[in-house]
Protein backbone atom coordinates (compact mmCIF):
# COMPACT_ATOMS: atom_id res chain seq x y z
CA UNK A 1 0.00 0.00 0.00
CA UNK A 2 1.36 3.11 -0.88
CA UNK A 3 1.69 6.52 1.08
CA UNK A 4 -1.39 8.18 -0.97
CA UNK A 5 -3.84 5.34 -0.34
CA UNK A 6 -3.11 5.10 3.02
CA UNK A 7 -3.50 8.81 3.39
CA UNK A 8 -6.36 8.83 1.34
CA UNK A 9 -7.71 5.96 3.44
CA UNK A 10 -7.16 8.35 6.27
CA UNK A 11 -8.97 11.17 5.69
CA UNK A 12 -11.90 8.95 4.53
CA UNK A 13 -12.36 7.24 8.34
CA UNK A 14 -11.94 11.05 9.71
CA UNK A 15 -14.28 12.57 7.49
CA UNK A 16 -16.75 9.94 8.10
CA UNK A 17 -16.60 10.59 11.52
CA UNK A 18 -14.75 7.02 12.13
CA UNK A 19 -12.63 8.91 14.30
CA UNK A 20 -11.94 12.38 14.94
CA UNK A 21 -7.75 12.02 14.58
CA UNK A 22 -5.37 9.38 12.86
CA UNK A 23 -1.73 9.09 12.33
CA UNK A 24 0.22 6.33 11.07
CA UNK A 25 3.85 5.44 10.28
CA UNK A 26 3.84 2.77 7.19
CA UNK A 27 7.46 0.70 6.78
CA UNK A 28 8.30 -1.31 3.68
CA UNK A 29 12.22 -2.45 4.07
CA UNK A 30 14.06 0.84 4.69
CA UNK A 31 11.21 2.94 3.77
CA UNK A 32 8.91 4.64 5.77
CA UNK A 33 5.84 7.07 5.46
CA UNK A 34 4.05 8.81 8.02
CA UNK A 35 1.68 10.98 8.44
CA UNK A 36 -1.77 12.98 10.49
CA UNK A 37 -5.03 14.28 10.10
CA UNK A 38 -6.20 16.27 12.58
CA UNK A 39 -2.64 15.23 14.92
CA UNK A 40 -0.12 16.81 15.54
CA UNK A 41 2.61 14.40 16.83
CA UNK A 42 4.07 16.14 19.41
CA UNK A 43 0.51 17.80 20.86
CA UNK A 44 -1.87 15.07 20.51
CA UNK A 45 -2.13 11.69 22.86
CA UNK A 46 -4.17 8.98 21.52
CA UNK A 47 -5.42 5.40 23.22
CA UNK A 48 -3.66 2.87 21.78
CA UNK A 49 -6.24 0.65 23.70
CA UNK A 50 -4.58 -2.83 24.67
CA UNK A 51 -1.21 -2.03 23.57
CA UNK A 52 -0.91 0.50 26.60
CA UNK A 53 -1.45 -2.41 29.13
CA UNK A 54 1.69 -4.59 27.53
CA UNK A 55 3.95 -1.51 26.74
CA UNK A 56 2.63 0.69 29.52
CA UNK A 57 0.59 -0.39 32.37
CA UNK A 58 2.63 -3.91 32.52
CA UNK A 59 5.69 -2.70 32.18
CA UNK A 60 5.00 0.37 35.08
CA UNK A 61 3.99 -2.68 37.55
CA UNK A 62 7.32 -4.71 36.74
CA UNK A 63 9.24 -1.60 37.71
CA UNK A 64 7.61 -0.73 41.16
CA UNK A 65 7.95 -4.46 41.88
CA UNK A 66 11.64 -4.16 41.00
CA UNK A 67 11.74 -1.14 42.96
CA UNK A 68 10.10 -2.68 45.88
CA UNK A 69 7.21 -0.76 46.39
CA UNK A 70 4.71 -3.49 45.60
CA UNK A 71 5.18 -7.35 45.42
CA UNK A 72 3.60 -9.26 42.75
CA UNK A 73 2.07 -11.77 44.87
CA UNK A 74 0.91 -9.60 47.95
CA UNK A 75 -2.05 -8.20 48.31
CA UNK A 76 -2.88 -5.19 46.85
CA UNK A 77 -2.92 -1.70 47.84
CA UNK A 78 -6.14 0.05 48.96
CA UNK A 79 -6.33 2.07 46.11
CA UNK A 80 -9.78 2.62 46.27
CA UNK A 81 -11.56 3.48 49.61
CA UNK A 82 -13.81 0.55 50.94
CA UNK A 83 -13.05 -1.45 47.62
CA UNK A 84 -14.11 -5.45 47.83
CA UNK A 85 -10.30 -5.60 46.86
CA UNK A 86 -8.91 -4.44 50.00
CA UNK A 87 -7.38 -7.40 52.11
CA UNK A 88 -8.62 -9.90 49.79
CA UNK A 89 -7.32 -12.59 47.47
CA UNK A 90 -6.39 -10.88 44.40
CA UNK A 91 -2.93 -10.17 43.64
CA UNK A 92 -1.06 -7.54 41.30
CA UNK A 93 -0.10 -11.39 39.48
CA UNK A 94 -3.71 -12.10 39.07
CA UNK A 95 -4.50 -9.03 37.79
CA UNK A 96 -1.61 -9.25 35.23
CA UNK A 97 -2.52 -12.97 34.05
CA UNK A 98 -6.23 -11.69 33.59
CA UNK A 99 -6.99 -14.81 36.40
CA UNK A 100 -8.33 -12.50 38.75
CA UNK A 101 -11.72 -13.61 38.59
CA UNK A 102 -12.75 -9.93 37.27
CA UNK A 103 -15.31 -9.87 34.33
CA UNK A 104 -13.94 -9.37 31.24
CA UNK A 105 -15.81 -6.17 30.36
CA UNK A 106 -18.02 -3.53 31.51
CA UNK A 107 -19.70 -0.80 29.39
CA UNK A 108 -18.66 2.16 32.00
CA UNK A 109 -19.23 4.81 29.10
CA UNK A 110 -22.70 4.20 29.48
CA UNK A 111 -22.81 5.57 33.20
CA UNK A 112 -19.66 7.33 33.98
CA UNK A 113 -18.86 10.83 32.36
CA UNK A 114 -15.90 11.14 34.97
CA UNK A 115 -12.92 9.14 36.52
CA UNK A 116 -14.12 9.52 39.89
CA UNK A 117 -17.80 7.85 38.63
CA UNK A 118 -15.73 5.40 37.32
CA UNK A 119 -13.40 4.46 40.29
CA UNK A 120 -16.84 4.28 42.26
CA UNK A 121 -18.45 2.32 39.65
CA UNK A 122 -15.38 -0.23 39.44
CA UNK A 123 -15.90 -0.30 43.39
CA UNK A 124 -19.64 -2.23 42.31
CA UNK A 125 -17.88 -5.49 39.99
CA UNK A 126 -17.07 -7.93 41.52
CA UNK A 127 -15.24 -11.33 41.03
CA UNK A 128 -17.81 -13.70 39.38
CA UNK A 129 -15.16 -16.28 40.18
CA UNK A 130 -12.26 -17.27 42.50
CA UNK A 131 -9.29 -15.78 41.37
CA UNK A 132 -6.45 -17.92 39.67
CA UNK A 133 -9.03 -20.82 38.54
CA UNK A 134 -9.25 -19.54 34.59
CA UNK A 135 -8.39 -16.65 32.29
CA UNK A 136 -10.56 -14.04 31.28
CA UNK A 137 -9.22 -11.54 29.72
CA UNK A 138 -10.31 -8.35 31.69
CA UNK A 139 -10.36 -4.56 31.24
CA UNK A 140 -11.19 -3.94 34.80
CA UNK A 141 -7.92 -5.59 36.59
CA UNK A 142 -5.90 -3.26 34.23
CA UNK A 143 -7.75 -0.08 35.35
CA UNK A 144 -7.29 -1.34 38.73
CA UNK A 145 -3.72 -1.40 38.29
CA UNK A 146 -3.85 2.05 36.95
CA UNK A 147 -4.99 3.13 39.99
CA UNK A 148 -2.71 0.73 41.84
CA UNK A 149 0.21 3.04 40.17
CA UNK A 150 -1.30 6.25 40.56
CA UNK A 151 -1.00 5.52 44.86
CA UNK A 152 2.42 4.36 44.74
CA UNK A 153 3.84 6.01 41.91
CA UNK A 154 4.92 9.68 43.43
CA UNK A 155 5.37 10.34 39.92
CA UNK A 156 1.93 9.24 38.63
CA UNK A 157 2.13 5.93 36.16
CA UNK A 158 2.67 7.92 33.27
CA UNK A 159 5.59 9.49 34.62
CA UNK A 160 6.64 6.19 35.66
CA UNK A 161 6.15 4.67 32.11
CA UNK A 162 7.73 7.80 30.74
CA UNK A 163 10.99 6.95 33.41
CA UNK A 164 11.37 3.68 31.71
CA UNK A 165 11.28 4.94 28.07
CA UNK A 166 13.43 7.45 28.33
Amino acid sequence: MEAARVAELARQAVGDGIVPALAWAVFRGTRMWQGGINADPQETFFDLASLTKALGTSLAVASVVTHGRLNYDGPMPPVIPGCWSEGGLITLRHLLEHTSGLPGYVPFYETCSTAQELVLALNHVHPSRPPGLSTEYSDLGYMLLGRILEAVCPEGWPGRVEEIYD
